[in-house]
C-alpha cells in the first residue's frame, strides 16, 4: 500500500485516524515558479495562471526530490514538455501550479483506493492554502469540497502544541 492510516491522536478513549500521502515539494514547486521569474508571489500566481485559458499544451512534472506514492521513484527530477513558439510564461506558471494540483489529486485517488474510505471533505493549510487557483482545481479534481484554514498556519504543528498541552494539563479539552 501507498497511502498510510495511522492514528492521528488518541485522547482518553476517542481515537482519530488519519489517511496520509506525502506531498513533498509543493510549496518548493510553487517558489521555483516565483525564481523563474513567473509571478512575484504565491497569491499573484494564481492571477496569473487565470489570465489564460490553459497551459497551452504544456506540462510541468514536479519531481524535485523524487516522484513519491504511488510512484516512488526517488530518482525522478522535474520536466517540462511541450513547448512550442507559442509558449508564454502565463503558459509555464499555470503548468506549475497545475502540476501541484494534479499531484495531490494522485495522492488523494491513491489513498482513497487504498483505505476505501470515502471523505467528505479535505482541510488544507500551510502557504500552498493561499493560492485560490490551486485550492479550487483541487477541489474539481477530487470532485470534494476544500477547507482551509483562514489564517494558512501549518496545522500539523499547531496540532502537535495544542495535543501537548492537553497530555501535559495545560489546558482542558
Amino acid at each position: 500500500p501507498h497511502a498510510s492510516m495511522t492514528v492521528a491522536w488518541k485522547i482518553g478513549s476517542e481515537i482519530a485516524f488519519v489517511a496520509e500521502g506525502q506531498a513533498s515539494a509543493t510549496g518548493e514547486t510553487v517558489e521555483w515558479g516565483r525564481q523563474c521569474g513567473f509571478y512575484s508571489s504565491v497569491e499573484e500566481s494564481s492571477v496569473v495562471a487565470q489570465s489564460v485559458e490553459d497551459a497551452g499544451g504544456v506540462c510541468f512534472v514536479p519531481g524535485f526530490g523524487g516522484l513519491l506514492v504511488p510512484i516512488n521513484d526517488s530518482k525522478a527530477c522535474c520536466g517540462i514538455i511541450g513547448i512550442t513558439p507559442n509558449t508564454r510564461p502565463t503558459h509555464l506558471a499555470r503548468a506549475v501550479l497545475e502540476s501541484v494540483a494534479f499531484r495531490i489529486n494522485q495522492l488523494f485517488k491513491t489513498a482513497q483506493a487504498e483505505t476505501q474510505v470515502k471523505q467528505t471533505v479535505v482541510k488544507i493549510d500551510g502557504g500552498i492554502s493561499r493560492n485560490d487557483f490551486i485550492v479550487q482545481l483541487v477541489a474539481d479534481l477530487i470532485q470534494c469540497p476544500v477547507e482551509r484554514q483562514a489564517d494558512y498556519r501549518d496545522m500539523t504543528t499547531f496540532g502537535a502544541a495544542m495535543l501537548a498541552g492537553l497530555a501535559v494539563g495545560f489546558w482542558t479539552r
